[in-house]
């Protein structure tokens, strides 16, 4: 039978611990935590006494498990000592004695030769069995210093080194790598800083805007440094025209416009031609209304003209110049002119006579000239809602060619043709990079990227060449045509250059960097935007601008239109104010339609994409609710406003202008709602044109003539009220504004087209 065992409990954990009643009055350890715990004698045996195993062999790896660190316990062992053979068993800091037969000192094994590490501090004695015997050891005899250090602070053993161990080493490696890419970076800056440009022709560190060039080889391409090379490139863009169709400057993807195009594709001509971009001899000017500040420029016409003045007065015999001209043309009367960006049709002694810019041309002392007329541009996905996007006519095509001599000029389309515009257009495929804003830009890209890696260096005495490069621009802007299917477009030369250049000469002064002239003399920028405040109201369409808070009015124009009291107090006293309170009644109610809800974005169907399913005609039919309700707040507000007219001509000319231009707004709005519905109602009763081959998806475009019949009245009636507006405030911002609405196209009409709509933003 075996011996019999007394019940205990660990001090520490409170485990129940069954111990032979031999051992009373000794120490044994918890087989839990590791504590001691010392038999009391005369304890009670248990009554049943349980069958102990015998102790476990020892194994020279049995457990790694760490002792527990040491503190003042007196039950805590201390470290193991080395003897030469082995690590001693840990020794005990309690003088108690062992049961008999118990060994007096345990021996491990030496570690394996080649061992990295130390051994582990100490292995656990066998469950339930007593610590053994203290054993004086001279391999473990602490100092002084060494025990009052260990009193004060616990002894680290060996896993809890190890981790301090890699955390050093971590912050090590950190640090090394931090250091490198610091190292790098510099190494990489001044690289850029000796001229070296990247492959496919790219500003170094990319374009202004941060954003990459796309295409181009990838393995790196030096160009020669462009520095001495006598060329100059002048880049006019003109795109939000007060009273003409708008020019595509940006990308839509999906219901999004990405980042204008304008500055990028400036830049990338200026790499494609090797203009000079130095600090010190920067050659290319831009001068464009979309472009991000500092260089966005309000291109007015004593802007525009002083701009090309300039540049052809500040270019010297040797240099090889060009001009982009990016905008409208008009021939009134068998004139052509150059618009500016608030070029009225009705005002042609206010635009910009060609035959002024030819003359400024012949006169400049540059040995090469070239002008490239990118005009007559139209957006087939957008259509016409302003005039200005016609095909080119016979007598524009014949003034634009008249060239002088020495003087060659590229067009970008013919007469009967328009140079074409796309929002995101892929001709190539979906994997390829799209077309979008001018198509024309979009060759010169196409071009560039194709023929890197074969381009020849350019030496200071080579000319443009104008021939080769317009060839190749030819191919590729009538293939995305024919792809698209949208007519012809043909780039031509026209001119020639002189027989000799003037030899490049890098000792003479480069060529004067000008600063371009000033905008006209404008009110205040408040007193403008108090007087937008009250007229500005979210486009009909999401690509119409409508607002004219940036543009530039003289104080003499505002001054009969000074304001008497606050809104704020208009507000306060809604009796005393009654026209007042309808007029802002109205544009609250227009914004309340149009402009975002939730802090969403108002999305209106513009497209659709297969055919006229019965699940497509059930979203639509959700969707008209939309011109339900704006048709009935919009006839509401027309009731309220027509009911205080009596009230108009007592006040002053402020609240005249905002009354007649709220109420012309709320009509043409309403007129264009009753077209809208219609556009959606011809999905659901698929009255709509056919696809052709490789169409697969309809655009909605403006157009001039409405569908709509009854409700076509109200345009009418706004346009009248328009030509009343600016007539009697001529000159003023309700004028401007009125000018501009009466000129846009209500009517809406499906176009089929290819919805091969791009997954990214392209970059130009």
């Amino acid at each position: 039978m075996d011996a019999p065992t007394v019940r205990a409990a660990c001090p520490n954990c409170q485990t129940p611990l069954r111990i032979p009643a031999a051992w009373a009055g000794q120490v044994v350890k918890c087989k839990k935590c590791g504590s001691g715990v010392r038999v009391r004698s005369g304890a009670a045996p248990i009554p049943q006494p349980v069958p102990q195993p015998a102790p476990p062999a020892v194994s020279a790896f049995a457990d790694m498990r760490p002792a527990a660190p040491a503190n003042d316990n007196p039950f805590d062992d201390p470290p193991p000592a080395y003897n030469g053979n082995g690590y001693t068993a840990p020794v005990p800091a309690y003088p108690y004695p062992v049961p008999p037969g118990a060994p007096a000192v345990a021996t491990y094994p030496a570690p394996p030769a080649g061992y990295p590490y130390p051994m582990p501090a100490g292995y656990p004695q066998p469950v339930a069995l007593p610590a053994p015997a203290q054993v004086p050891s001279a391999a473990f005899a602490p100092s002084e210093a060494t025990a009052a250090h260990r009193k004060g602070r616990p002894y680290r053993r060996g896993p809890d080194r190890m981790k301090y161990v890699w955390i050093g080493v971590t912050l090590l490696v950190t640090a090394g790598l931090a250091f490198a890419a610091i190292h790098f970076a510099k190494q990489f800056e001044k690289k850029e800083k000796g001229g070296v440009e990247t492959a496919g022709g790219e500003p170094k560190g990319g374009t202004p805007s941060g954003q990459p060039v796309s295409g181009g080889p990838k393995t790196t391409n030096l160009f020669a440094n462009n520095a001495n090379l006598p060329r100059r490139f002048l880049f006019i863009h003109i795109s939000n025209y007060l009273y003409l169709n708008p020019l595509t400057s940006s990308a839509m993807i999906g219901q999004s416009r990405g980042a204008d195009l304008t500055r990028s594709a400036a830049i990338r001509l200026s790499y494609e031609w090797k203009i000079p971009r130095d600090k010190e001899n920067d050659q290319l000017f831009l001068l464009s209304d979309t472009a991000s500040p500092p260089e966005n420029r309000m291109p007015m016409r004593d802007v525009l003209m002083g701009t090309y003045d300039k540049f052809f007065e500040t270019s010297r015999a040797q240099d090889r110049i060009m001009v982009y001209f990016g905008g409208h043309v008009l021939t009134i009367e068998g004139k052509t002119y150059l618009v500016p960006i608030e070029g009225d049709p009705d005002e042609p002694d206010k635009l910009i006579p060609l035959e002024d810019f030819y003359a400024k041309m012949k006169a400049c002392k540059a040995t090469q000239k070239v002008v490239i007329w990118d005009v007559c541009r139209f957006n087939p996905e957008r259509g016409r809602s302003r005039p200005g996007s016609e095909p080119m006519s016979e007598e524009t095509a014949k003034a634009l060619s008249a060239v002088p001599p020495g003087v060659q000029a590229i067009l970008t389309c013919r007469a009967g043709e328009n140079a074409l515009e796309f929002y995101n257009s892929q001709p190539d495929g979906p994997t390829k990079p799209s077309v979008f804003g001018s198509n024309f830009l979009a060759a010169t890209r196409y071009v560039s990227d194709k023929s890197r890696n074969n381009s020849k260096e350019q030496k200071p005495d080579d000319p443009f060449p104008v021939e080769e490069w317009s060839k190749a621009l030819a191919q590729r802007v009538a293939s995305v045509v024919a792809v698209e299917g949208k007519g012809k477009q043909t780039v031509s030369v026209v001119g020639s250059r002189p027989e000799s250049l003037v030899a490049a000469n890098k000792d003479e002064t480069m060529a004067t960097r000008f600063e371009y002239p000033p905008s006209p003399m404008s009110a205040s920028p408040t007193e403008i935007g108090a007087i937008a405040s009250e007229i500005n109201l979210p486009g009909i369409r999401k690509d119409e601008d409508s607002g004219i808070a940036g543009f530039p009015f003289p104080r003499e124009v505002l001054a009969p239109y000074t304001e008497d009291v606050s809104l704020q107090t208009i507000r306060q006293n809604k009796d005393k104010y009654p026209l007042r309170i309808a007029v802002l009644d109205a544009q609250a109610t227009i914004k309340d339609i149009w402009e975002k809800k939730g802090g969403e974005e108002l999305s209106l169907r513009e497209e659709f994409v297969g055919p006229s399913s019965d699940a497509v005609k059930k979203e639509v039919l959700k969707e008209q609710l939309f011109p339900a309700r704006g048709i009935t707040k919009l006839e509401s507000a027309i009731i309220v406003l027509e009911s205080v007219s009596g009230m108009r001509d007592a006040e002053p000319k402020r609240w005249q202008a905002n009354y007649d231009y709220m109420l012309a707004q709320c009509k043409a709005r309403l007129a264009w709602m009753n077209e809208y519905d219609l556009a959606l109602g011809s999905i659901r009763t698929e009255v709509l044109p056919t696809l052709k081959p490789g169409q697969d998806g309809y655009r909605l475009i403006s157009q001039e003539k409405m569908k709509v019949k009854k409700e076509a009245k109200y345009a009418e009636e706004a346009k009248e009220i328009y030509q009343k507006i600016i007539m009697e405030f001529k000159g003023s911002p309700w004028a401007i504004q009125a000018k501009r609405d009466k000129a846009q196209s209500l009517g809406l009409a499906w176009q089929p087209f290819s919805s091969k709509a791009a997954t990214e933003p392209p970059t130009q």
